[in-house]
């Protein structure tokens, strides 16, 4: 299987390593499309080199990333499905756990429709456990069908 690995995603983060070796493992082949800038010519260059790509790859998959973006734009320039590591909600994390803005103001509209499209449009949602995959059903909706649970994992340490 042939994935292209796309995002702003820390490859260092405990998570998105174990993800990627663990696939790598499963023999799974890595296109690695990684963007660390906000430039609108390197985003629109990066997605323009998945589109190229289209015919090479079975699956995108977007590590977790502070980005909510990703899937929506990943959705415009390809059909492939989309496998998208939510991890958690930022939603929930910045308006309910650290309130940082009221439930009713244009920030958590923001970070509402943000996680609601990113689940929409994704073909597949990984999350850490099932209280999140339910919290993630009862606020954004999809059969529970579309989540998949990934527990965090550790990496073992002789094989590193």
């Amino acid at each position: 299987m042939n994935i292209c690995v796309f995002g702003d995603y820390d490859s260092e983060y405990n998570r998105n390593r174990v993800l990627l070796k663990g696939l790598v493992s499963a023999g799974a082949s890595l296109t690695r499309i990684e963007i660390h800038s906000t430039e609108l010519f390197v985003i629109l260059r990066a997605l323009r080199d998945v589109r190229a790509q289209s015919n090479a790859i079975d699956v995108i998959l977007v590590p977790y990333s502070e980005s909510r973006l990703w899937v929506p734009l990943l959705f415009l320039v390809s059909r492939k499905p989309i496998v998208w590591d939510a991890f958690f909600s930022r939603y929930d994390t910045i308006i309910n756990d650290r309130a940082l803005a009221s439930r009713v103001s244009l920030k958590a509209l923001y970070h509402w429709i943000a996680d609601w499209l990113s689940v929409h449009l994704a073909s597949t949602i990984l999350l850490d456990t099932h209280e999140h995959i339910n919290y993630f059903i009862r606020t954004f909706g999809r059969r529970e069908s579309a989540y998949v649970r990934v527990l965090v994992g550790a990496e073992d340490p002789q094989n590193n």
